[in-house]
């Protein structure tokens, strides 16, 4: 029997920055990502507005390596999005803190 894909099987590819870097997540994972202190920081930060990668460094306090690689899980998952790959700009697309708030 041929393999038929079905919605869990199928992943998201996110190509990070250009890099070679690529996260894979299950379709639709933004329900399934469990977020760290650090991505809620970063939720919270983007909530504010549009943010660089250096900025979010600074603020949370956390290597450029750290924050660079939950930016692309938390780009891959659909929350926010780098809108300027030159700066590292992102913005938030979907909140996930939202749905904690409202008891979701």
């Amino acid at each position: 029997m041929p393999y038929t894909p079905n919605e869990a099987s199928v992943c998201v590819i996110y190509l990070c920055h250009g890099l070679g870097l690529f996260y894979m997540l299950p379709h639709n994972s933004n329900r399934m990502v469990s977020l760290t202190d650090v991505d809620k920081e970063i939720l919270e930060l983007l909530r504010d507005g549009r943010a660089t990668q250096s900025y979010i460094v600074d603020e949370t306090g956390r290597s450029r390596q750290y924050v660079h690689t939950r930016l692309g899980i938390l780009a891959a998952a659909g929350y926010l999005e780098n809108i300027h790959a030159k700066t590292a700009l992102y913005e938030l697309v979907s909140d996930p803190l939202a749905n904690e708030e409202n008891g979701g």
